[in-house]
């Protein structure tokens, strides 16, 4: 197990640590667009590769999962690609 009170100390001394605002919080706005990316994949992995899974639901709720990640997938993508343009370059 985890200690979070261990965890929460040494992140917030490594944000300590940070000199550069700027640089923390394009970091942070990349971390999370790639985090999307990575749910909306683990999403239609599970939604494509184990359809067993989810024989609760209707098929209509089916397209809709799919339908979201996808969103999911194109807005983190398109969030990535605007962070490379115009900060990473």
């Amino acid at each position: 197990m985890v200690d979070s009170k261990s965890e929460e100390t040494t992140m917030i001394s490594s944000f300590k640590d940070v000199k550069d605002v700027k640089s923390a919080a394009l970091d942070m706005l990349r971390n999370e667009a790639e985090t999307d990316v990575f749910k909306a994949l683990t999403t239609f992995k599970l939604l494509l590769e184990n359809p067993a899974g989810i024989g609760d639901h209707s098929t209509g709720d089916y397209y809709q999962n799919l339908r979201e990640a996808l969103d999911l997938l194109c807005d983190a993508e398109d969030r990535l690609d605007v962070l490379r343009r115009h900060f990473y370059s």
